[in-house]
């Protein structure tokens, strides 16, 4: 039995010798990382050294926000442009009423000159045909005291002068006899058989038609063949 505890001894001691080393290493290991964790950033010397103020805003770091002068000088900006952005509408606004008002006048103007166009477009013509107004009373007194051939030969220069007035203003009357029918020239009131002569021709003008310029002023009355 004591040979055995001999033998068996010196390993039971080196092994008790290992345990005992491996749980002063554990216990010096854990013991300097909590004095370490205990001791803290402020009993390192280097950070005592570089100064004890911390970074703000004002020194430039990375997390600085903008101050209240910053948000001050912002709201005056937009303010501003809030004000700049008034005014163009303002003129806009005005400009706008300046030219509805100048349409306006336009308007008006441009309504008042048509009803002077059609009150005194025809006062060149009227004034020319006052003469012939007043030979037809010339005509007519000499009913009174002349003779016939005196009167006729007036009538005659009144007519005369009353179509040159018209042919100035680009009034003239229709050849209608003997041409074809034309339903936007003449307006066909009465009719007869052709008898071997072509259908469809004027054969008497009944009312003088005129034309103004190349529009019809007004369609002769005629009689048609069939």
């Amino acid at each position: 039995m004591n040979d055995d505890y001999r033998q068996h001894a010196p390993d039971a001691v080196a092994d008790g010798s290992a345990e005992t080393e491996q749980g002063t290493a554990e216990t010096n290991v854990s013991g300097g990382a909590e004095g370490s964790a205990a001791s803290g950033p402020a009993d390192d010397p280097r950070l005592a050294q570089e100064g004890d103020t911390p970074i703000t805003a004002e020194d430039g770091g990375d997390e600085a926000v903008a101050g209240p002068d910053g948000e001050a000088d912002a709201r005056a900006a937009l303010a501003d442009r809030v004000a700049q952005l008034e005014a163009e509408l303002e003129e806009m606004r005005q400009s706008l009423l300046r030219v509805h008002a100048d349409f306006d006048n336009y308007r008006k103007r441009t309504r008042q000159e048509m009803d002077d166009l059609r009150k005194f477009a025809a006062r060149a013509l009227l004034a020319e045909l006052l003469p012939v107004a007043d030979n037809f009373d010339r005509a007519l007194a000499a009913f009174v005291t002349g003779n016939v051939d005196d009167i006729r030969a007036g009538v005659e220069m009144v007519r005369r002068q009353l179509a040159a007035v018209l042919e100035k203003h680009g009034v003239t009357p229709m050849e209608c006899v003997g041409q074809a029918f034309d339903p936007t020239r003449h307006e066909a009131v009465m009719q007869e058989p052709a008898d071997g002569r072509e259908a469809g021709v004027v054969v008497e003008e009944l009312q003088k038609g005129y034309m103004l310029h190349d529009k019809v002023l007004r369609p002769a009355l005629v009689k048609v063949t069939v």
